[in-house]
């Protein structure tokens, strides 16, 4: 079945609205959200093993933090042109954090992004596209990487990490369930069930940055960070989710 143009644009609009500044102020009442995780998939056909949580190390890092991007473990899908990237840190440092962005192609000789990241805060962290020149194509994979140089220039400790994104187009299909639901744990679903790891992580953080107090956002990034084997990372979410009982008057 064809779809009326008047229809498309109005969808493709809406989505361009929707993923160039999500709104956290669009909370649900949390007695009517359907129950269930948000349960990432991957990608039909994606390659598997693309994110680096190794790397580079050459020489003694005892005294760097664990350095993870939060990426899936394949080819992360966003359909948004200047996503958000984030990262964790297990502890803060003064070694210089850097970020690059590069297409995924041998020929590839600049990076389209670099950038010194602030490392002295703990915890996960990220950056906006938006804050940049950058824009992803449609269709085209990049890679996002991240490197901690307590030797600048040197790369006697370099800690180097990796990971896989592409911006894809969003099926009407997605995009009409989205517009037909106002609650945002249910579009978080919908963005993992079809492989949106990148803009489901973003929904869910805005939520949790919007509901400090709320346990159930958190505990809803360990389970997405878990189910792409981000353990350390989920079990700091896990530990830093506020108990609300415990700090209730009598």
């Amino acid at each position: 079945m064809s779809i009326p143009k008047t229809d498309v644009v109005v969808v493709v609009g809406a989505m361009v609205a929707f993923f160039s500044g999500y709104s956290p102020a669009q909370t649900a009442d949390p007695a009517s959200r359907p129950s269930g995780d948000i349960v990432y998939q991957s990608p039909a056909h994606s390659r598997g093993n693309t994110r680096v949580d190794g790397g580079i190390v050459r020489g003694p890092a005892n005294d760097l933090p664990a350095l993870y991007i939060l990426a899936p473990n394949d080819d992360g899908h966003t359909l948004a042109e200047q996503p958000r990237v984030f990262w964790y840190l297990s502890r803060p440092t003064n070694a210089p954090l850097v970020l690059t962005l590069m297409p995924d192609d041998p020929n590839a000789k600049d990076p389209l992004l670099e950038i010194n990241l602030d490392a002295t805060k703990s915890g996960i962290q990220s950056f906006d596209l938006a804050q940049s020149h950058v824009k992803l194509e449609p269709g085209v994979g990049y890679q996002i990487c991240l490197a901690l140089k307590p030797e600048k220039n040197h790369g006697a400790t370099d800690v180097f990490r990796s990971a896989e994104i592409e911006r894809v187009e969003a099926p009407y299909s997605l995009v009409a369930q989205m517009l037909a639901t106002p609650d945002p744990m249910e579009k978080a679903r919908l963005l993992a069930r079809n492989g949106m790891f990148y803009d489901a992580l973003k929904l869910v953080t805005s939520q949790i940055e919007a509901n400090a107090n709320d346990r159930t956002w958190r505990e809803q990034r360990a389970s997405l960070l878990d189910q792409v084997g981000l353990a350390e990372v989920a079990d700091f979410d896990r530990a830093a989710v506020p108990d609300v009982h415990l700090s209730m008057a009598p």
